[in-house]
């Protein structure tokens, strides 16, 4: 059977498929011919594992009765309950509705301080609690890696597994990033989010990632048997040099405009960024901060950097802007900075009184 305009075809598990563009709908032709309407399409349908195909009890069931299973149980695959649920009044539950006031008032802020991060370098710099900063793509698609970190004691800072946990692996508008044990509490809110809409591609690919980590030269000496020292985890730690910090306060970063997922082999990608020029993520600084950025020097990631159609991708790399920007004290009515986390416990380890001191 032919599928004119299909992004994608082939034979799956005994079944003929193909995605319309755009319609995200499912053509299956099976026994009998399917046509399954499926909004929340975001993988390879031909992968799907054989249980999304597996016909109902009756054979001669109606039509209708076998769309209906095949989207109950596609929708079961990939919506299973996320571990860490927000509810009203919780710690994960965000007052969107200030959060919002922020990005919509634009004329309650006023431009502070403006940085432009040159290509394959990083760049350190300051947030006191309550303003805003904002990454921007200056002159075209660029990734970016970002570290953050208490300004008063930096051995609090990001913590990127526990915010994926906390909040998604792919952050976006009300989303927060966390901080390490033992103070665990948001260090930013995203307010704004010019990508916010990228949503998912067709190959499960999303933006803003918190899955993968920072290029390092370690790997890429590894790998390659070469040294270069522009990688992100070299640029990061030059940058928070004159903080009198080292390599060892750099950490997982979040990867600002990047775009990634997993795919069926559950093994990491990258795509090419989407940002075009004049996109942001911008972010509410809930504690003063330090905040340290390198652009990627893979640039917008367009360009093979390993395999045998690796090259050097320095011309797609493009520098970024660093907008700071303090609000009006009016929209800031109500709001403080967070406590850290109130757990006194001590793991259990008491110290077991000795017996003088007992009185005996």
């Amino acid at each position: 059977m032919e599928y004119a305009n299909c992004t994608r075809s082939g034979r799956t598990r005994g079944a003929d498929v193909a995605t319309q563009p755009g319609a995200g709908t499912i053509h299956i032709t099976a026994n009998p011919p399917l046509l399954t309407p499926e909004p929340f399409l975001y993988c390879s349908v031909h992968a799907l594992p054989e249980r999304a195909f597996r016909p109902v009890d009756d054979p001669d069931a109606p039509q209708s009765r076998r769309i209906l299973q095949f989207e109950k149980e596609y929708e079961t695959m990939l919506n299973y309950p996320a571990a860490y649920q927000s509810t009203k009044g919780s710690a994960l539950d965000v007052n969107k509705p200030f959060y919002r006031r922020i990005a919509e008032e634009q004329g309650q802020r006023k431009l502070v301080e403006s940085i432009v991060v040159p290509i394959r370098s990083g760049q350190a710099w300051t947030v006191p609690a309550g303003h805003v900063f904002r990454i921007v793509t200056i002159e075209g698609p660029q990734v970016a890696d970002l570290n953050l970190w208490n300004r008063h004691d930096p051995r609090e800072r990001m913590w990127a597994s526990r915010t994926r946990q906390l909040q998604q692996a792919h952050v976006s508008t009300f989303d927060r990033l966390w901080s390490t044990l033992p103070f665990l509490r948001p260090l930013v809110t995203i307010t704004d989010d010019s990508l916010a809409n990228y949503g998912v591609d067709e190959h499960g690919g999303r933006v803003h990632d918190l899955l993968g980590t920072r290029c390092d030269p370690y790997v890429n000496r590894m790998l390659t048997g070469e040294d270069f020292h522009f990688h992100c985890h070299s640029n990061l730690t030059r940058a928070i040099a004159p903080y009198g910090l080292t390599e060892y306060d750099v950490h997982d970063v979040l990867n600002v405009f990047q775009c990634t997922g997993l795919n069926l082999e559950d093994k990491y990608f990258m795509k090419a960024c989407p940002a075009k020029k004049g996109d942001y993520l911008e972010f509410f600084a809930e504690i003063d901060l330090l905040c340290a950025l390198s652009t990627c020097p893979g640039g917008d990631l367009s360009l093979p950097m390993w395999g045998p159609d690796a090259r050097d991708p320095l011309e797609v790399c493009r520098p970024l802007g660093i907008e700071i920007y303090r609000l009006a004290p009016a929209l800031l009515a109500g709001w403080s900075s967070p406590a850290v986390a109130e757990y006194r416990g001590l793991h259990g380890m008491t110290l077991q009184q000795p017996d003088w001191k007992r009185g005996r």
